[in-house]
């Protein structure tokens, strides 16, 4: 029987010789050693783009309604200056601070037509990070280039409004007296990570209110920490539920999906301000 004949469509190849494996080892030992090389480059400063639960401690004698401040909701977004050719200059960036509580007292005096029309105060503090890249995981602003101010009306008071039980929905909003209000943000400092990108904040707060014949003018100093999302952890009771913080859901309390905090972040439900926080002065990790 004559010999079958192959009829595979793959070229034969010939066993390499030693010079060629050895070469082969060689090239594959220098690729090695030019990944290995390689390194992931550093983040630049920036912060998240979107609202931080804070907690304020006092840290100044002060007494007076400036001095009650326990926490609020951080508004944070970071900015890019542009070069000569009009694009964005990623080596250079600015971070704005908005106080949820001051956005509030500016929409109530719009409501009724009196809003600050001054446009050298702002809504929100802006200042530049002191460097392009962070050092040992922060990025620092070190100084604000404007605090937050606003001139406000007096402010009439906003009922409580309830459903159709009688039940509260909304808690009453009480009136205010005319009063300047200014934030003052200092030694503004975010973790900058790979695996925490602009979510951990910590700072100093200046906290001023002048209110003309009713008390003069009345300064506080706080520390603040803040941390990103800012999640709500009141249950349907108004009592804090530390399992509204967990990243994961919960369908048994109605926890369609998680909180969306970094599951890394030692993280608490606070019973003042009801939102979830974090526990430690970052950077904060389990």
């Amino acid at each position: 029987m004559p010999p079958m004949k192959s009829t595979s469509k793959f070229v034969r190849y010939s066993v390499p010789s030693t010079a060629t494996i050895a070469a082969l080892v060689a090239l594959t030992a220098l690729t090695s050693m030019g990944a290995a090389s390689c390194s992931q480059p550093p983040p630049k400063c920036t912060s998240v783009r979107g609202d931080f639960a804070a907690t304020y401690k006092l840290t100044s004698p002060a007494t007076g309604e400036c001095s009650k401040l326990t926490g609020d909701v951080l508004g944070l977004a970071t900015y890019n200056a542009s070069k000569a050719d009009g694009y964005a200059d990623f080596d250079k960036a600015s971070l704005a601070i908005q106080a949820e509580a001051l956005g509030k007292l500016a929409d109530r005096a719009q409501a009724i037509n009196q809003p600050d029309l001054d446009a050298q105060r702002k809504l929100y503090a802006f200042g530049p990070f002191s460097t392009a890249h962070p050092s040992d995981d922060f990025c620092e602003v070190p100084a604000m280039n404007y605090g937050a101010q606003q001139n406000l009306p007096a402010l009439p008071l906003i009922p409580a409004k309830k459903n159709d039980k009688g039940e509260v929905t909304e808690p009453e909003v009480p009136a205010t007296v005319p009063m300047n209000i200014k934030y003052e943000w200092s030694n503004t400092r975010l973790l900058v990570t790979a695996d925490a990108v602009g979510t951990q904040m910590s700072a100093d707060l200046t906290y001023t209110e002048n209110r003309p014949g009713n008390g003069g003018d009345c300064t506080a100093t706080y520390h603040v920490v803040a941390v990103y999302p800012s999640v709500p952890c009141a249950d349907d009771e108004g009592k804090p539920d530390i399992r509204l913080c967990s990243p994961n859901a919960n369908p048994d309390i109605g926890m369609a999906q998680g909180s969306g905090l970094n599951p890394d972040f030692p993280i608490t439900c606070d019973p003042v301000t009801l939102r979830c926080v974090l526990t430690e002065e970052p950077p904060a990790w389990k």
